[in-house]
């Protein structure tokens, strides 16, 4: 069915695009990370070293599940976007687990990557992030102990799936600025890794002495105050929308004697995607008949309200899901007019 300046598929479909948009070429987003949080309310360890026996079990109680939730929600929908200036918008999913058995290595313990292998998914994310409860009662020694040193620790992981891990207490003492520093680790390592990102910014630590930085272009220092919500300092290390964080996630860090060459997290690197989560390579070819047509419009439309699977060409705004929106960003990729055959 044709209206006149107008592309139409069949009544049945009830799709049509204005000439306006038939005109366009958009650029494709870029990809969006699929990030995996596992929450870990349990954990049951048992160790000896030099002290003796020890056996630790703790639990987080409702309420602090529901915070490490909304921490996780908040820092990858508000603080992630806000941080990398709104190049990358990750996907989220939230699993409850049941419980850690496994720390390395005790006295300042961990979950490693190996210690949740069976729990994390390459194969459908690129990062996954741990959050536990490091402190319990010892029925051994008959105390209460702490697991973990530090607030967070990230793993180098070379180019394959993302990894850090966090306490649970750091949520309750206005501290998501753990978040920041350690996923930034992470992505950091990874997209060195795969030479997305230049160096030094991969770093991402700073001082006023070995390791300095100031912002792109400016040249203006960072003010070295860790700033938090009740108290928010511009330009400082972790504030949302200026200082060094913000600025190694959109590429606007640089070394104090070349302030015009910009480092951390680029335009460029974004753009190549995660470890999982690639660019769509030939937008809208979906039967690979090097064109885009009606064909390639019908097969989209038959998956309309399904999941995407990773690296879905249909997903054309990278959402995770297949909806009329990718089918309207496809019809500006077609070969012909109206999309002909």
């Amino acid at each position: 069915m044709k209206f006149t300046g107008w592309l139409c598929l069949t009544p049945l479909l009830a799709f049509c695009v204005a000439p306006a948009l038939l005109a366009q070429t958009p650029k494709l987003p870029n990809p969006r990370w699929k990030v995996q949080v596992l929450i870990y309310p349990k954990v049951q360890m048992q160790w000896t070293d030099t002290a003796g026996a020890h056996d630790v079990n703790t639990e987080m109680t409702q309420q602090e599940i529901a915070l490490a939730m909304s921490a996780s929600q908040r820092f990858f929908e508000v603080d992630v976007p806000a941080l990398n200036s709104g190049q990358m918008v990750p996907l989220l999913t939230i699993a409850l687990k049941d419980r850690l058995t496994r720390l390395a290595p005790p006295n300042c313990a961990w979950p490693d990557p190996a210690a949740v292998a069976a729990d994390r998914n390459p194969a459908s994310f690129d990062s996954t992030i741990v959050i536990w409860k490091d402190n319990g009662w010892d029925s051994v020694q008959r105390k209460y102990v702490d697991l973990a040193c530090y607030g967070g620790l990230a793993w180098g992981q070379g180019t394959g799936q993302t990894y850090s891990t966090f306490l649970l207490k750091m949520f309750s003492t206005d501290q998501r600025n753990v978040f920041k520093h350690e996923w930034g680790h992470s992505i950091l390592f990874y997209y060195d890794s795969s030479g997305a990102a230049p160096r030094p910014a991969v770093n991402n630590h700073i001082n006023n002495t070995d390791t300095r930085y100031v912002s792109c272009h400016s040249a203006q220092p960072y003010i070295l105050l860790d700033d938090s919500d009740l108290n928010p300092i511009p330009t400082s290390i972790y504030y949302n929308l200026s200082g060094f964080t913000h600025d190694y996630y959109s590429g606007l860090t640089a070394t104090p004697d070349q302030p015009d060459r910009c480092l951390g997290l680029t335009p460029a690197a974004w753009a190549s995607g995660g470890p999982l989560t690639r660019p769509i390579q030939h937008p809208g070819d979906l039967n690979g008949d090097s064109k885009v047509d009606s064909k390639d419009l019908l097969q989209l439309m038959s998956g309309v309200g399904t999941a995407a699977a990773p690296n879905d060409p249909r997903d054309l705004d990278y959402d995770g899901k297949i909806t009329i929106l990718d089918a309207r960003r496809l019809v500006t990729f077609c070969t012909k007019p109206n999309c002909a055959l």
